[in-house]
């Protein structure tokens, strides 16, 4: 649900630290393994990635223009949600999903190590490979996940928690 392209417009020129060659490869391969595969895209700027999962046959869809409060309802049409990048900080989408609880796949980058997403059937990978996110997304796409251990992964990455977990370090 993130933008992958350059500029604000189509995003026909891929932003690479994003991904969303990676993407596109991985979704490519896993349209072979998932029967009824259809890829759920968001947000401006993923021409590229929209474009060349068209030209390979895969099912996707493209909203354009949401609003922010229109993504939970996205987010809960996911089976899984996958993360292509080479270079995050965060990203926001791995918090997002948990919160939804959505199962994440995800490249080393960013926050997502740290997360603890392999307690409730996320999974992080240790490269960039294309096999190794297909194996991956078909593994949690096949199990589906516990959903009260995504609820527990949720409050604890919340911005409650975070901020009783920041009043016991500051005042004891």
């Amino acid at each position: 649900f993130q933008k992958d392209g350059m500029g604000w417009e189509a995003g026909l020129e891929p932003k690479l630290e994003k991904g969303p060659d990676l993407l596109v490869d991985v979704v490519t391969e896993l349209n072979d393994k998932v029967p009824n595969l259809h890829i759920l895209l968001t947000g401006p700027a993923r021409g590229f990635v929209y474009q060349a999962l068209r030209k390979s046959g895969v099912n996707v869809t493209w909203r354009q223009n949401l609003s922010y409060g229109e993504l939970p309802a996205h987010y809960k049409a996911l089976d899984a949600y996958l993360i292509t990048s080479r270079l995050e900080g965060g990203p926001k989408a791995a918090l997002e999903s948990i919160a939804c609880g959505v199962p994440i796949v995800s490249t080393p980058v960013g926050q997502v190590p740290e997360l603890g997403l392999d307690r409730c059937h996320g999974i992080v990978t240790r490269s960039f490979g294309v096999q190794e996110l297909v194996h991956a997304l078909v593994q949690v796409i096949q199990d589906g996940g516990d959903q009260k251990c995504k609820i527990q992964l949720a409050h604890e990455h919340s911005l409650e928690s975070f901020k009783l977990d920041l009043e016991q370090w500051l005042f004891g």
